[in-house]
């Protein structure tokens, strides 16, 4: 007899989903050009536009420059990210178009300790000021506070699971 394998098991709850990956059907997706000088840390974030070009958000930032979320593209057949040992999904290249969800669902990482938990119709906000370890600018929050901004038509789907991962809805 075949031993029970345990290896997928989840005693919680499934995960919800991966950053940056689209949820569900009929997005509209955009490409925008990458500003190489200042490259995105993950995939799911909300970008803005200066100059034409997909940038993340910076500190200091209103909410109406939100242009959308980034979405992780994939698969790739970047030689470059093979020879370095980069899969996709781990961190968005400077030098490739970006898409960029303009209406839809996606997953996004929710930062935060239990004060920042997500809510179904929960209001989105990201980080514009003052980041500390988990909270870094440009990060998506649940918590109202003076150092976030509500990204306007952005709302959560639901709560957290235990990575923090949460789909949104944006623009419907």
């Amino acid at each position: 007899m075949d031993p029970i394998v345990q290896s997928n098991v989840y005693p919680r709850s499934l995960p919800s989903g991966i950053p940056g990956r689209i949820s569900r059907g009929n997005p509209t997706i955009e490409s925008g050009d990458p500003d190489e000088s200042k490259p995105f840390a993950a995939y799911g974030l909300p970008v803005k536009k200066v100059a034409g070009r997909v940038v993340p958000i910076e500190a200091g930032d209103a909410a109406d420059v939100v242009f959308g979320f980034l979405v992780e593209s994939f698969p790739t057949s970047d030689t470059r990210l093979v020879t370095r040992g980069v899969l996709s999904g781990s961190v968005p290249v400077a030098y490739n178009p970006h898409a960029v969800l303009r209406r839809g669902y996606m997953h996004v990482l929710a930062n935060g300790g239990a004060a920042y938990e997500t809510a179904d119709g929960g209001q989105v906000y990201v980080r514009i000021a003052n980041p500390m370890p988990g909270l870094p600018i440009g990060g998506i929050e649940a918590l109202n506070s003076p150092d976030v901004v509500a990204i306007p038509r952005a709302f959560f789907k639901g709560r957290r699971d235990q990575a923090k991962n949460v789909e949104i809805e944006y623009n419907i």
